[in-house]
């Protein structure tokens, strides 16, 4: 999964005032954390049901991202009437 980075929390000056991150509950609890190769690139990971997006550049291809998974159900389980 990915969330906001510790270092972007950095570059937006609120590391050091945060009691967490993020990124550090996660990677504590065991997450596989996955992030852009440079902090504010877009990312989006996705792993079964779960979609996540690293930073605000990320919104669009999540959304993307959640309209192809949604697609993707057969029609009679997505719980609509049609």
């Amino acid at each position: 999964m990915t969330a906001f980075t510790d270092v972007e929390e950095k570059d937006v000056g609120l590391l050091d005032t945060l009691p967490w991150t993020a990124q550090k509950a996660l990677t504590k609890q065991g997450a596989r954390f996955i992030c852009a190769s440079e902090p504010w690139k877009k990312d989006v990971v996705r792993d079964r049901h779960l979609l996540t997006g690293q930073n605000p550049a990320s919104a669009n291809p999540l959304a993307g991202s959640l309209l192809s998974a949604l697609s993707a159900i057969p029609k009679g389980r997505r719980g609509d009437a049609g």
